[in-house]
């Protein structure tokens, strides 16, 4: 049966197909089109391995991969693929998470009931540069130190903060140099919530951050450990994160969730 080059059947008007037989010419158009569809087409990628083995000859510049891990879109540029351009942040779900009472879901959302420590694992990757994390929780009063981790360890030296912190009206800084952690919210009331901005985490160089946080009892009462806190953040080792812990002093319940941008 003759066929186009592209490997398109045509009648022949000698060799039998069916009652939609079409001409060489019409096959042609076809394969035209199809290929334009093709070359055009939006593909699905696990991973940066998996976007790496989809075909690229005949792609045409503006083709798409939906990356599963990162939940984005790369373009094809008509020689790589390129990382989208985002105007804000993509919520990132953790590898997996640990901790007594503590759950994600398929979204990244972690919810932690009566914990004292949430462990999340596999958040910080190549597909972002930075990353915010934010927590909001209440229960007994107690602060809440980060430490970051590699794998299954977590980082506990080495890490050095300057806060700004305004408590029962009266405002003070202070640095910490070698800590074993950063308090992001330190001595905090029965409700807590706290937001941190770091960079690069995930690559081999030292990590830097800023992270804004307050506190309140419920209802809140005039100059009883009411507090906000800006802190600047920095940890001294040039090593690789893909986790982080949050180790809170008393128990409490609430939620954290973690964003990537670029």
């Amino acid at each position: 049966m003759p066929t186009t080059a592209g490997g398109y059947y045509f009648a022949d008007g000698a060799t039998p197909m069916s009652a939609e037989d079409i001409s060489a010419a019409e096959a042609t158009a076809a394969q035209g089109v199809l290929g334009n569809v093709l070359a055009r087409s939006v593909f699905g990628a696990a991973d940066a391995v998996a976007r790496g083995a989809i075909p690229t000859a005949g792609l045409l510049p503006g083709a798409l991969v939906y990356m599963e891990d990162s939940k984005t879109y790369f373009s094809w540029s008509g020689s790589l693929w390129l990382p989208p351009v985002q105007p804000g942040t993509v919520a990132v779900v953790p590898t997996s998470v640990s901790g007594s009472g503590v759950t994600a879901d398929a979204f990244g959302l972690v919810t932690f009931t009566g914990a004292t420590t949430v462990i999340v694992n596999g958040c910080f990757t190549s597909s972002f540069r930075n990353y915010r994390v934010v927590c909001e929780a209440t229960g007994s009063a107690g602060s809440h130190l980060v430490n970051l981790r590699a794998g299954a360890s977590n980082d506990t030296s080495l890490y050095d903060r300057t806060e700004n912190l305004a408590r029962n009206g009266t405002v003070s800084s202070a640095t910490t140099l070698n800590g074993p952690n950063w308090a992001v919210v330190g001595a905090a009331n029965t409700l807590v919530q706290w937001e941190m901005d770091i960079s690069a985490p995930q690559l081999a160089v030292a990590t830097t951050g800023l992270s804004r946080g307050g506190s309140h009892s419920n209802p809140a009462v005039s100059n009883v450990s009411n507090l906000l806190a800006i802190n600047y953040l920095t940890h001294r080792t040039a090593s690789a994160y893909d986790g982080l812990r949050v180790t809170i002093s008393a128990a409490q319940s609430g939620t954290l969730r973690v964003y990537g941008y670029n």
